[in-house]
């Protein structure tokens, strides 16, 4: 899942605190079941993250 902010800042089909919300939760929820959570990052040479 892609949770870049210029991502985030793109999506219209849902409040954006909302969505917010639902990415902790998901995180949460996955951290209490001991899921591997990945975070990665793209072009952070070119200064776009």
């Amino acid at each position: 899942m892609d949770y870049q902010p210029e991502i985030i800042a793109a999506v219209e089909s849902i409040d954006r605190s909302q969505m917010i919300n639902n990415i902790i939760a998901l995180t949460k929820t996955a951290k209490l079941f001991d899921m591997p959570i990945a975070l990665t990052t793209v072009a952070v040479e070119a200064g776009y993250n």
